[in-house]
């Protein structure tokens, strides 16, 4: 009876772990003046935008410098108009937290 509910459980969160990670990411590149751009020699910053499903969809943001170290990280209820929420954490190009905002 125990080894039938563990592998029920086992069997759910398995599928729960694929439905997370199958969640597109959408990645926008920018130049030094955060102006959207396609062209490869301006990239300067990236962002990369990950939805949350739950009761209220939500998107995880994170901003990259061109070194690949994060420069923000953010949850936003909406992308177009950005509508922040929650805490935001901002970063120096080396990597160290310079700011923490709600």
């Amino acid at each position: 009876m125990n080894i039938i509910i563990i592998r029920i459980l086992f069997g759910f969160l398995l599928t729960i772990s694929f439905n997370t990670s199958a969640q597109k990411v959408d990645s926008i590149w920018y130049d030094r003046n955060w102006k959207e751009t396609s062209l490869l020699q301006e990239h300067f910053y990236l962002r990369t935008i990950k939805p949350i499903e739950g009761v209220i969809k939500n998107f995880e943001v994170i901003d990259h410098y061109h070194n690949g170290r994060i420069q923000m990280k953010g949850i936003y209820l909406s992308i177009k108009p950005e509508i922040k929420n929650g805490e935001f954490y901002y970063y120096s190009e080396a990597g160290t937290l310079t700011t923490k905002n709600i």
